[in-house]
């Protein structure tokens, strides 16, 4: 994506954008699920 802004004609797609930082459903429950179960780890752990 970077080398595409530093060609010489580069068109830049919302689309594009989206597909490299967006995160699918799945990914967003299982890193809420991990963050949940890290926290709670921690917090039994003091």
């Amino acid at each position: 994506m970077i080398d595409e802004l530093f060609q010489e004609h580069h068109e830049f797609h919302e689309d594009r954008l989206k597909e490299l930082l967006g995160h699918t459903p799945f990914q967003v429950i299982a890193g809420s699920a991990l963050g949940i179960t890290i926290s709670w780890l921690a917090r039994a752990a003091y």
